[in-house]
């Protein structure tokens, strides 16, 4: 090398050492990008685990709430019958036309007119 060409020498010595600079740095960056995905893959998988977690618990709380409300279904059916008979017995034992015997009011809560009681003339004037 001689004296002459040490400038050049040090201008390409220098501009290479600016390039190695820039390619660590990328490098570096690139290191500290991976580990900041890592740590976002973390956080998303743990996300999905407690939310899978959180879905199982309310299905578990919608299937018993489910058998809840079919065991009340059923209990308000029962209820309904036993209501309905009672009417009725109220209906038979309250009857005045009757008297507990069984006519129509006890039985059906009206009383069906005789054909000789329905008069259709003054429907129409």
């Amino acid at each position: 090398m001689g004296f002459l060409t040490v400038p050049i020498s040090r201008r390409h010595l220098n501009a290479l050492v600016e390039e190695v600079q820039t390619l660590v740095n990328r490098m570096e960056a690139s290191l500290h990008d991976k580990d900041d995905l890592d740590s976002v893959r973390k956080k998303a998988k743990q996300a999905e685990d407690a939310a899978k977690n959180v879905c199982e618990t309310f299905q578990r709380r919608r299937d018993k709430l489910a058998g809840e409300i079919a065991q009340m279904e059923e209990g308000m059916g029962k209820m309904k019958s036993k209501m309905s008979s009672m009417r009725t017995e109220m209906r038979t034992a309250e009857c005045g036309t009757c008297e507990g015997e069984g006519c129509d009011v006890c039985t059906l809560g009206f009383d069906f007119p005789s054909s000789s009681e329905v008069n259709f003339s003054n429907l129409f004037g």
